[in-house]
């Protein structure tokens, strides 16, 4: 039996009933965006941790129930674009600002409405300079968000 590469990338799940998943997804000649907006309805983690100190081995969730991820490593905003400053309501409580690149749209709102992908990506300034979290949130489970001009 050949054993399946693997290429982890650790992630934080939030997900609709605010269970909070740190743990890994074979993302294997994948981006993690496409990884997640495939055409399969559930994510597999790999030692994850949920609310106890232990790794536990694989979780298979479905990805209706996630809210958000975000990624563990901070990046550099992309050369180019067409970033647009936005903030988007993720729960009752919880508002996030960051930016998305809207390139080959006039307007955010257009971005918003035409992607298919079940979740988008944005950029959220990090405690560094020049440095950038990712988060993917889905649009399905996405109470609202604003526009800023920029």
């Amino acid at each position: 039996m050949d054993v399946y590469p693997r290429i982890d990338q650790k992630i934080i799940l939030h997900t609709l009933n605010e269970i909070k998943i740190i743990g890994n997804v074979n993302v294997t000649g994948r981006t993690l965006k496409a990884f997640l907006t495939d055409n399969t309805p559930f994510i597999v983690v790999y030692k994850y941790k949920i609310n106890i100190p232990e790794d536990q081995e694989t979780l298979i969730l479905n990805k209706d129930q996630i809210r958000y991820i975000e990624t563990i490593n901070d990046t550099q905003k992309p050369a180019g674009g067409n970033w647009k400053k936005l903030t988007v309501q993720v729960t009752e409580k919880l508002s996030m600002a960051g930016e998305v690149d809207i390139t080959g749209y006039d307007r955010l709102s257009d971005f918003i409405q035409d992607q298919d992908d079940t979740f988008f990506k944005i950029l959220l300034s990090a405690d560094k300079k020049d440095k950038y979290k990712i988060i993917y949130v889905s649009r399905s489970n996405l109470i609202w968000f604003t526009t800023k001009d920029n």
